[in-house]
């Protein structure tokens, strides 16, 4: 056990380390191998899957166990990132695609979209030439540029209440990827 293994019991030649103020530093445990194993198989079965959802693990994942989770998920070419939600981590993996691929598999899923991803008409996204007014706007609220980076000038969000038309395969036209999520297009 941990008390064993830091001299609290067992082994008396074993002491336990120290930091600089005399507290016990605790050795790190090992990670559970039939967690890892179930996980690899999950990890494995995900990464034959052509899909855009996400592969969630957590909450509560020991730091030791979710090392190991992310290399695996990088040994197979896995995207792999740690999200925050109510306080709790959760360890979150997913493909890496391209855009065209992204589009590719949006298409050949039901409902037209996959995951937190949804095709959207490229024509019905704003231009420029719709959000200059609102630009302007903000440009007078906020006082002169003279002397500002565009980066203290923050322009508005123009896909704020942008709501996603989901399209069926017998529309035509070009179209982009749109991370609801994100907020973000590709």
């Amino acid at each position: 056990s941990l008390k064993e293994k830091q001299g609290e019991g067992g082994d008396p030649d074993l002491k336990p380390s120290m930091d600089a103020e005399g507290n016990v530093i605790p050795i790190a445990e090992e990670a559970d191998k039939w967690v890892l194993k179930v996980c690899e198989e999950i990890i494995n079965e995900y990464k034959d899957q052509f899909t855009l959802e996400e592969l969630i693990f957590g909450p509560g994942m020991p730091l030791t166990e979710s090392k190991e989770v992310r290399n695996m998920a990088k040994s197979r070419n896995l995207r792999h990132d740690i999200r925050q939600l109510d306080g709790q981590s959760y360890l979150v993996i997913q493909h890496r695609m391209q855009p065209q691929d992204m589009a590719k598999c949006i298409h050949t899923s039901a409902g037209g979209r996959s995951g937190k991803y949804v095709l959207v008409e490229k024509s019905s996204l704003p231009v420029y030439q719709d959000i200059v007014p609102d630009l302007d706007k903000q440009i007078a609220l906020s006082g002169s540029l003279a002397g500002q980076t565009k980066r203290e000038v923050k322009a508005p969000n123009p896909l704020q209440g942008f709501k996603p038309k989901i399209l069926s395969e017998e529309e035509e036209g070009e179209e982009v990827v749109f991370d609801q999520g994100q907020n973000k297009l590709y």
